[in-house]
């Protein structure tokens, strides 16, 4: 495999990592595997619209990863 390849993988990896177990699968789902939210809840185990609050907080764990945001947010 090319070297570009890996970095590539590597950042990916590093992302999905940042953003914990459970938030890494619930945004491969969606974004990736190009999953509903309610097929990601129902996969996940979780009741209807957790799905939503979850993602949230999963691309704000990547924000922050990526240094766009300075740390997570508290949910209103």
């Amino acid at each position: 495999a090319s070297t570009t390849r890996l970095d590539a993988q590597t950042r990916v990896m590093d992302a999905l990592d940042a953003m914990g177990p459970g938030l890494d699968q619930l945004v491969f789902a969606i974004l990736i595997r190009e999953s509903g939210m309610g097929q990601a809840e129902r996969d996940n185990g979780w009741p209807e619209r957790a799905g939503a609050a979850m993602l949230k907080l999963a691309l704000d764990r990547l924000a922050v990863h990526y240094r766009l945001l300075a740390r997570p947010r508290r949910p209103a």
